[in-house]
């Protein structure tokens, strides 16, 4: 069963939880953020269930941080409107392009060819595609402490590769 259906079945539930955390109009709004966010996020569903139901918890947590984000960005719209701040009166920089990160993904695209298949193949998976380090140890059957020194040592070449090129202000 998809995610999307399990969620769905407790919708009045989740629009209560909403306007109990102070959502107001916008529970509904915060409601479809939060199935929005669990369809993208949580690939295996039975991440989020609890014996043979939703862990309401886990969802009660998601509703209750979209609400107090949604309160943080009404404060500040908010300031803005009081202080009587105009679009126009904005004043934006204009910054010369800085093209420091094209520079670096031109770094890391030459100096990964060099790798050893293993490394470049863990350091594709977690900068890449983005999977945590812990996910790819729990999947792969590879130590997690193999995994975070390959990362290091990658971002290590990189960093040196990237000095190399005389690219500056890199972490």
């Amino acid at each position: 069963m998809s995610i999307l259906n399990l969620l769905s079945k407790k919708h009045d539930e989740w629009i209560r939880i909403a306007k109990s955390l102070g959502a107001g109009e916008f529970s509904e709004d915060i409601v479809q953020e939060m199935y929005i966010r669990m369809s993208k996020y949580v690939k295996n569903t039975e991440r989020i269930m609890y014996g043979n139901d939703v862990n309401q918890g886990y969802v009660y947590m998601i509703i209750k941080n979209l609400t107090y984000d949604l309160n943080k960005a009404q404060v500040k719209s908010s300031e803005m409107i009081v202080k009587g701040i105009t679009l126009e009166a904005l004043n934006v920089q204009e910054d010369e392009f800085d093209d420091t990160i094209d520079q670096l993904n031109e770094v890391v695209k030459s100096d990964t060819c060099n790798w050893n298949p293993y490394d470049k193949i863990v350091f594709n998976y977690v900068y890449k595609e983005g999977i945590s380090m812990r996910e790819l140890s729990r999947e792969s059957g590879i130590s997690l402490r193999s995994i975070c020194n390959t990362i290091k040592n990658a971002k290590e070449r990189i960093k040196e590769a990237a000095e190399k090129k005389g690219i500056e202000k890199i972490g």
